[in-house]
């Protein structure tokens, strides 16, 4: 008897569409914990220093094979695991706890790397707080090895393997890369994750927020893997299998297209150029900023400079950062995001205190604008690199125009200063501001003349909007980008915008989805940023479509009241686009 078909819904992660059997594969090794003999400190430590080296050799391994087999840029995601096996305060913080503390080697680790999590979990970045899985993955490796112990997935040679498990860790991602594996489904893990972003780089499509996929799944089940819409259906009837199978073609001609893109302009059947930026949150991100044919960087998340550190970037680091960005892209545009961090979560510097809803707390310009002395340094470094490169300045959660005015007269104090001292700069950087916030959405005409520009952070407007935590899995079928009162809120700013002859760009992650893109071009955008690995999708649909047309179907969309029929509808009118110019 075949078993019940379930469809479940997550959030899309890594492209792609697959079709294989289910492979469990096994959580976290967890740490025996107990407490040892003075006489034994000395044998913990050693065994501990073997570990390490074990540990680091084993990652190095690995980034050879990475860089080998998929490229430079993927294997230096390794060098912070690699860089952490020689951190002194890591490493001095585990052998405390062990001939202090008393607490064996694995307890030691574990606890360990819990607080090194627990440092970047309250960023309200999603890149950053990503960064948490690198030390996760690290711990993760160690404790194997110390408990003798690995977690297993038995392929089936015959069929592609879709792996599901907890979460995935970037080592992990790698050591099960074969040509039988289609897919990953996990319970958790987001979109900039270093998992998500080798997943990308291998083809494998991704979905996660999956939750309890080992409790509804058997081991070689049956499943279909849709990583565009992040959808995963579990034991699928014939139909669904060939017709999924049918898009799964379609979907590898697009890829084939979609490759030849790099070096054609980006613009619509009728001439209408629609500008492609990448969004980035490190020098590292630069080279396939230039391989897909981004124009620029439209986002520049500058929160590495404030994080996870023991002291924040002074002017001079981000002026030499933010400078030799600029020149990297030369003639195309960066445009750098002032700082974006959430209130429970900054930097050892400024005093702070746990908020009950940090999301809504005393994030982003809100902290900035109670700690200006940190926003000026960083407004000096921009100002300052503007001489080198086409910088424009970005301010992140505006929600109201008392924040726009309290920001320029901090900018005008800035420029006072430079011109005092004489310190080269460039007075006249563009300034704009993210629309993340429904109140600045509905009021978009007010902020429109304040700005030189306006930046819409879908991700976040989203979940304003709806009153859903994207990053909450219990939730994250309530997030819905096609929700009627979403297209509403963005063809008001489109069009406004447009009416006030503004530029007017889209950050977030529709941005990166083809299926947005002609709704975007309809509602009035002309520029659009995303992850650098989406330009050639993306560049594609622009391509593919003309403004008149999409003005028509955007205002038809706007009509209909339930986002599945929206949903649908686009869908169809993307797969039914036979031609790849």
């Amino acid at each position: 008897m075949r078993k019940k078909t379930e469809k479940l819904r997550g959030l899309p992660i890594s492209p792609g569409i697959a079709i294989g059997r289910i492979c469990l594969f096994g959580s976290t090794v967890n740490a025996q914990k107990r407490v040892i003999g003075h006489n034994t400190v000395k044998a913990e430590l050693d065994h501990f220093e073997a570990i390490l080296a074990s540990t680091r050799s084993e990652l190095e391994q690995i980034k050879s094979k990475v860089e080998i087999e998929i490229g430079r840029k993927e294997a230096d995601i390794f060098d912070l695991q690699i860089l952490l096996t020689r951190d002194p305060t890591f490493i001095t913080r585990i052998e405390h706890k062990i001939a202090v503390d008393l607490k064996n080697l694995a307890w030691a680790v574990q606890e360990a790397v819990e607080e090194a999590v627990s440092s970047m979990t309250g960023v309200k970045d999603a890149y950053l707080q990503e960064r948490a899985s690198d030390i996760r993955d690290i711990g993760s490796r160690m404790l194997e090895q110390i408990t003798n112990t690995q977690r297993q997935c038995f392929l089936d040679e015959n069929e592609d393997v879709v792996i599901a498990a907890e979460d995935l860790f970037p080592s992990q991602t790698v050591q099960l890369q074969s040509r039988r594996i289609g897919a990953f489904i996990t319970e958790h893990g987001g979109a900039t994750g270093h998992a998500a972003i080798l997943a990308r780089s291998l083809g494998v499509p991704l979905v996660s927020g999956i939750l309890d996929i080992a409790a509804r799944a058997g081991m070689g089940d049956r499943v279909i893997v849709d990583g565009f819409r992040g959808e995963v259906i579990l034991n699928p009837s014939p139909a669904q299998i060939e017709r999924y199978s049918g898009a799964r073609r379609a979907v590898i001609e697009r890829e084939t297209a979609a490759g030849r893109t790099a070096s054609l302009p980006s613009v619509t059947r009728d001439r209408v150029a629609v500008h492609l930026y990448a969004n980035i949150g490190s020098q590292q991100d630069l080279p396939k900023v230039k391989e897909v044919g981004a124009e620029g960087v439209g986002l520049y998340r500058t929160e590495l400079h404030f994080i996870n550190r023991e002291k924040i970037a002074d002017e001079e680091e981000q002026y030499r950062d933010y400078s030799k960005i600029a020149a990297s892209i030369a003639p195309g545009i960066l445009v750098i995001r002032t700082i974006d961090i959430g209130g429970d979560k900054f930097f050892s510097a400024v005093p702070r205190k746990r908020e009950p809803n940090p999301y809504l707390g005393m994030r982003a310009i809100r902290l900035s604008l109670r700690q200006p002395d940190v926003l000026k340094t960083q407004l000096r470094a921009i100002y300052r690199a503007a001489n080198n490169g086409a910088i424009k300045l970005l301010l992140p959660m505006i929600s109201s125009l008392e924040e726009v005015h309290q920001v320029k007269k901090i900018i005008r104090s800035v420029l006072r200063d430079l011109k005092k001292r004489n310190i080269p700069h460039k007075p006249d950087v563009p300034l704009g501001l993210m629309v993340e916030v429904p109140s600045v959405a509905i009021n978009i005409l007010q902020f429109l003349d304040q700005v030189d520009f306006i930046s819409v952070g879908t991700n976040d407007l989203i979940q304003y909007t709806l009153a859903v935590d994207r990053g909450n899995e219990t939730v994250s079928s309530l997030y819905q980008p096609f929700h009627p009162a979403v297209l509403s809120l963005l063809a008001h700013i489109g069009r406004s915008a447009k009416t006030k002859n503004i530029e007017a760009s889209v950050c977030g992650e529709i941005a990166a989805d083809p299926l947005f893109t002609e709704l975007l071009i309809g509602f009035g955008f002309r520029n659009l940023s995303m992850s650098s690995p989406f330009i050639p999708h993306v560049k594609l649909r622009v391509r593919q479509v003309d403004t008149a047309t999409s003005e028509m179907i955007a205002q038809k969309v706007l009509a209909y009241d339930l986002s599945d029929k929206i949903r649908r509808f686009v869908d169809k009118r993307l797969h039914s686009t036979n031609s790849f110019p």
